[in-house]
């Protein structure tokens, strides 16, 4: 956060949506805070804080996650981006959808905590040794709890996933993949674990759970834009964002009119190949010696070769 905070203007910070990076870096502090209230003597109020600030933190991580993948996703997709898309992608739009999916949490603590509260007791099953645990008062209340977390982390995975092939500068859709993936992980075998775990160490299991998934968050989605920020200055440039937007828009407007053009032929009954079809842009000097020299983008399904020429007397221009 300090990093973030300090080099706030930066384009790298800016590309990441830098208002929700600071909401998801809090609520990683939240995260790992919650899990100091597992520790020491069970107390009635430590049995019904412990579980709600969990869960109320990492839904606020995960939703914060979700939206900001999911607004670059759209953004992106859009053919012909208006300003009522930009009304709708607004920072107060994203603030609501945050609120939103923490508010459904925080209900589902509230009815958990009126209907049937956890509270502290002392276990006599062992002779000559007395437990002090936390009766969760109902299995089904940390089981939405639980639930509801994972089906947002589920929902975040899949946009994600969909996301995959933008522009890095604009998403760490990779990185939150092996993010959530981390906390699948250590939820699924948290179960099992929990249901198996007997006394004190049932909280150590819980601890150890939240720890291995928030570090796998913070790890996944910002060391590698601290690693950039820091080491590596020179990616963190207006120009370096802009090329690589430009070089994603050359290769969605390349696909378009590759299917476009195989569609028109399948229409029209050509007897021409066209998974060898080639495409090539260039300017109109087509005698130019340095032309085989400019940095080209290539994808499969076809071949479409896009030359990307950024001159720079004309780049500011350009981009």
């Amino acid at each position: 956060m300090g990093v973030f905070v300090r080099f706030r203007n930066t384009p790298i910070v800016k590309a990441t949506n830098r208002e929700l990076s600071y909401v998801l870096l809090f609520s990683l502090i939240c995260c790992f805070s919650s899990s100091l209230v597992f520790i020491g003597e069970p107390q009635n109020w430590t049995c019904r804080l412990r579980q709600p600030a969990f869960g109320i933190s990492f839904v606020l991580c995960i939703s914060c996650i979700l939206v900001k993948t999911n607004r670059v996703l759209l953004v992106f997709e859009a053919k012909i981006p208006t300003s009522l898309h930009r009304k709708w992608w607004g920072l107060n739009l994203q603030f609501l959808l945050v609120f939103l999916c923490t508010f459904v949490q925080v209900m589902i603590c509230v009815v958990w905590l009126y209907n049937a509260p956890p509270s502290s007791y002392r276990n006599h099953d062992i002779d000559e040794i007395i437990f002090i645990t936390c009766n969760e008062g109902s299995v089904m209340g940390l089981g939405f709890l639980i639930g509801y977390t994972c089906l947002l982390a589920a929902i975040c995975f899949f946009f994600a996933f969909k996301s995959r092939k933008l522009p890095e500068n604009f998403t760490e859709a990779k990185f939150i993949t092996f993010s959530m993936l981390i906390f699948f992980i250590v939820w699924i075998s948290f179960i099992p674990a929990y249901f198996s775990t007997y006394g004190k160490f049932v909280s150590a299991v819980e601890v150890i759970a939240i720890l291995a998934s928030s570090f796998g968050m913070l790890a996944c989605i910002f060391f590698n834009k601290v690693y950039i920020i820091l080491f590596k200055p020179s990616r963190n440039t207006i120009e370096e964002v802009r090329c690589s937007t430009a070089a994603h828009a050359f290769k969605v407007a390349a696909k378009a009119t590759l299917k476009h053009n195989t569609s028109s032929r399948r229409k029209s009954g050509s007897s021409a190949s066209t998974p060898s079809s080639t495409m090539s842009y260039k300017t109109n000097d087509d005698s130019d010696p340095n032309l085989d020299n400019r940095p080209r983008v290539s994808f499969g399904s076809g071949t479409v070769m896009l030359s990307l020429s950024f001159e720079e007397s004309r780049r500011s221009s350009m981009l």
